[in-house]
């Protein structure tokens, strides 16, 4: 893993513009990945996509990512809760209070633009869909740009009668089960900095005609002058 983290920062580098990091390991835990964004050849990334759960996200942290690059940060935090209590027992060994101190100065940089976007996640199952509302209250009060909603997809991990306990969808895996339609219906959560993403597809089918970059066509949806020149 070192050495291809080493390829990277040598080789690919020099010749990338926009960059996103992780989405198979925390990115500010990894040392592999320490070895990419700690590095000179990073004054060549111009947009910086950063994938994280936010544990680690500290002004000591910050800074040193700022001491590589100026380019412009977008974060994307997984979360999936709203309380302490579930959120322990969806993200093991994760405490909730690290987690609110270290987006509340998420939210300070995003205000004072030193972050270009902010964005949480959060997948939706039985021992969390009633923590939606509260969430997005949360994400509303922090002042992020949004608030990314899916459902829980089973990768071998559950049996099929397990799945239909934990999911909030139907069989159909389409249609939201009764208690999450409640859930949907409240005027909040038609925010405009909610996205219900695989629960209820909302993207206009005709954009896939003209995105070059789905990654960030998704981005500038809620920033539309991000990846202005």
């Amino acid at each position: 893993i070192q050495s291809i983290a080493e390829m990277v920062r040598d080789q690919v580098l020099p010749g990338c513009e926009f960059m996103i990091m992780a989405g198979d390991g925390e990115v500010l835990l990894s040392d592999a990945y320490r070895t990419v964004y700690a590095s000179e050849q990073m004054k060549h990334i111009r947009w910086l996509r950063l994938l994280t759960n936010g544990l680690l996200f500290t002004p000591e942290k910050w800074a040193e990512l700022r001491r590589y690059t100026d380019a412009k940060i977008m974060m994307t935090v997984s979360i999936d809760a709203a309380t302490p209590e579930t959120y322990a027992n969806i993200r093991r060994g994760g405490v909730f209070a690290v987690l609110e101190r270290n987006m509340a100065y998420a939210s300070q940089l995003r205000k004072i633009g030193e972050l270009s976007y902010l964005r949480f996640n959060f997948v939706v199952q039985r021992q969390n869909y009633q923590e939606m509302i509260p969430f997005v209250e949360w994400g509303k009060r922090l002042g992020v740009d949004e608030l990314f909603f899916t459902k829980i997809l089973n990768w071998g991990t559950y049996s099929r009668e397990e799945f239909r306990d934990i999911s909030m969808m139907e069989e159909d895996g389409i249609t939201p089960k009764p208690e999450l339609q409640a859930i949907l219906d409240q005027p909040i959560m038609k925010d405009p900095i909610v996205d219900l993403g695989t629960i209820r597809y909302q993207h206009d089918g005709t954009d896939t005609e003209t995105v070059e970059n789905y990654y960030r066509w998704e981005l500038a949806r809620k920033v539309p002058d991000l990846f202005c020149e």
